[in-house]
């Protein structure tokens, strides 16, 4: 019994199904958060025509932005069963490689995090890494609240690794996360943002922040600071940001 479960494990391969994360609101229940749809691509090796290896290398690589060097080699590396090409690719690119009918490429269900005004509020609500997992601000620190359980695509394939048709396909479905009500009020936010925009302005101070409460309640009514970051783009710096700061960088670097 334990070599058939071993060998059933063996015939079967799985791909995730991300869970979407819950949503955050303000506290009048305006969104800030949200996921959207969108694709994890893969490719099984076993299952290309690898007469047709370059070619599918030079569209993907195309479609996806990424080096034609590192998809070849997935392509083609067919001692693997499974080689995840790129996540979180958009519906409208995935589409577009689905059309082409490609054996061997996969498609499983992803999310991508959206923040509806880019860079608002962008200390206080954080973003999302790569694995969909809370990095910074209010989605680190409710990841648990928000994250939900991913699900899981199961399906049969034979001695080599190849994909049977007619084989058993089981679907589980993921769980989404919860929401999240911040005690932010979007207008106040909003005032704040603008105020420390023109107070930088005139100051030409590097770094101003801002802190609005309720006094009677304590409740953050408004939490600002900049120079500030796209939320939908964190990993590219803020051209004032870098302006700024590029000296700081430069020390550090230096030491």
């Amino acid at each position: 019994m334990e070599y058939a479960d071993k060998q059933a494990q063996m015939l079967m391969q799985r791909l995730p199904i991300t869970a979407s994360r819950g949503d955050i609101y303000d506290r009048n229940m305006n969104l800030l958060a949200k996921d959207a749809t969108s694709q994890s691509i893969y490719v099984r090796p076993v299952d290309v025509d690898q007469s047709k290896a370059k070619e599918i290398s030079r569209f993907l690589s195309k479609q996806l932005k990424l080096s034609y060097k590192s998809v070849y080699k997935k392509v083609t590396n067919v001692n693997s069963t499974n080689e995840l090409l790129k996540r979180k690719v958009d519906n409208n690119v995935a589409m577009k490689i689905r059309k082409k009918n490609y054996r061997g490429i996969e498609f499983a269900e992803d999310k991508k995090r959206y923040y509806t005004n880019g860079k608002f509020a962008s200390y206080v609500l954080g973003f999302t890494g790569a694995d969909h997992q809370g990095l910074y601000g209010i989605e680190a620190s409710f990841d648990d609240v928000l994250s939900g359980t991913d699900g899981v695509t199961i399906f049969e394939t034979d001695g080599r690794g190849r994909t049977i048709a007619s084989g058993t396909k089981i679907r589980q479905e993921a769980v989404s996360g919860n929401n999240v009500v911040l005690t932010i009020d979007s207008v106040i936010q909003m005032y704040a943002e603008n105020a420390l925009q023109t107070g930088l302005k005139k100051t030409k101070g590097k770094r101003v922040m801002a802190i609005a409460v309720n006094p009677k309640t304590g409740e953050v009514l408004a939490m600002a600071s900049n120079p500030s970051y796209n939320l939908n783009d964190p990993w590219e710096l803020d051209s004032s940001f870098k302006s700024k700061f590029s000296s700081d960088f430069y020390k550090i670097n230096k030491k």
